[in-house]
């Protein structure tokens, strides 16, 4: 893709300008550059433009400590205040990756462990109404019917709140009491 004429690249001025300044002030008279000293003398004026545009990016320390410099147990309890984390026994499943490692002769590092539970399975707690700990999106559902519960006394998910049922369920038990007499 062509840019439009009014936009231009300031870098090649800035290399031409730096290769007359070498060529100038560092060889004698009549002396041409090799192609050897031409590399170098782009790259330099390549990093030199590119360096001074950049902008270093400071890495912002967490505050404590850092994993590496944490004691077993320390990193244990930093693992399990992870909330991506939340919903797997951590130490359940730390037991069995050392299990796994010491069977396949391979050591559990830290790096390791961490994969291993990225992959672990997450268990949902459920509270006394059946529901899931996860929060269910009542945006957008529709009013419960009056009386539906009624009228389908072998519906399995009956005990659920209304915005816990499936989007299907709610609309089928709709149309079912729209055509009631």
């Amino acid at each position: 893709m062509s840019q439009p004429p009014n936009i231009r690249d300031p870098f090649p001025e800035f290399l031409f300008a730096h290769l007359a300044e070498y060529t100038r002030t560092q060889l004698p008279e009549g002396v041409r550059m090799s192609s050897r000293m031409w590399l170098e003398q782009v790259t330099l004026a390549h990093d030199a433009w590119h360096g001074a545009r950049k902008k270093k990016r400071v890495k912002k320390e967490p505050p404590g400590k850092k994993p590496s410099e944490m004691t077993d147990e320390e990193w244990i309890v930093h693992l399990e205040a992870e909330p991506h984390l939340s919903g797997i026994d951590i130490r359940k499943e730390i037991g069995a990756a050392q299990f796994w490692a010491r069977e396949n002769h391979r050591l559990p590092t830290r790096p390791f462990l961490v994969n291993w539970l990225k992959k672990a399975p997450r268990t949902l707690t459920a509270n006394l109404a059946g529901q899931t700990t996860r929060a269910v999106k009542a945006a957008g559902v529709e009013p419960e019917p009056a009386g539906w519960r009624d009228q389908f006394p072998d519906f399995i998910d009956r005990a659920k709140p209304w915005a816990a049922l499936q989007p299907a369920q709610r609309q089928h038990i709709i149309n079912h009491m729209k055509n009631l007499p």
